[in-house]
């Protein structure tokens, strides 16, 4: 399955960190779930009403014991992921410290990191749909208006990038879209190696790395200064397009 090792270069030193991404479907899910739920996530999929919130459920905790259980060596069915009080998500597990995940899921595609809590990451995903009028939802300035018009994605993904940019970054500082959208403005957009490198007002020790794929927007926030391997991206983007062109 699709998931890579990445080291992340700062002058302080180098940072691991795994990403994840899946697309597998709920039949492949429900007949490998003894192979990387828990206990207690088993209990928990068991009091679950059957359809796309089990689907939602079993591919997000599957993409993040991919990446979780690679991270720390500890068998997926020993790894506890649990939602913290403000639901973001908290993996327990025998010998586990200080390490944290991110998890996000749209659709069929759902995106896991794991890395240490010394440095800060978090990733998104939203599936593109035609006529979402996120406009609606989302505030944005006149600039920023300029600078997504300005991008070769058409309006609609565009406008789910931002929204994807906007929730990553607000994961990193863990309140999730609780806190106000106008506080996310993105000050700059710039494409390298098909890649969107974006950059905000008011949290300017983070970067946004974004991209298009799969008819969805993705979206990794990460310190500033950090040097992330894209090589290594791309190779788990390609991984996930041989991925998605296999039969379920």
């Amino acid at each position: 399955m699709p998931f890579e090792s990445f080291m992340i270069r700062r002058k302080e030193g180098v940072f691991p960190m795994y990403i994840a991404i899946s697309n597998k479907q709920l039949k492949e899910l429900l007949e490998e779930e003894k192979n990387f739920l828990h206990p207690e996530e088993r209990d928990y999929l068991n009091n679950l009403p059957q359809g796309t919130r089990g689907h939602s459920f079993l591919l997000g905790r599957y993409t993040a014991k991919l990446a979780a259980s690679a991270y720390t060596g500890v068998p997926a069915t020993e790894l506890l992921i649990k939602p913290g009080v403000f639901q973001q998500p908290v993996l327990q597990g025998s010998n586990v410290s200080n390490v944290q995940l991110s998890i996000a899921h749209s659709g069929e595609w759902s995106i896991a990191i794991v890395f240490p809590e010394s440095h800060p990451v978090a990733a998104d995903v939203e599936i593109i749909k035609s006529g979402n009028d996120l406009s609606r939802l989302i505030p944005l300035t006149s600039g920023e208006n300029k600078m997504l018009h300005a991008l070769p994605f058409g309006l609609d993904a565009s406008m789910t990038l931002a929204w994807t940019i906007k929730e990553a970054m607000s994961k990193v500082i863990k309140t999730g879209l609780t806190a106000s959208l106008e506080i996310f403005t993105i000050s700059s957009i710039e494409l390298r190696d098909n890649y969107l490198v974006c950059q905000f007002t008011n949290f300017a020790q983070y970067k946004a790395i974004a991209w298009i794929e799969h008819h969805a927007a993705w979206c990794i926030v990460l310190p500033r200064n950090s040097d992330p391997d894209i090589s290594k991206l791309h190779i788990l983007r390609q991984k996930a397009l041989h991925a998605e062109s296999q039969p379920h």
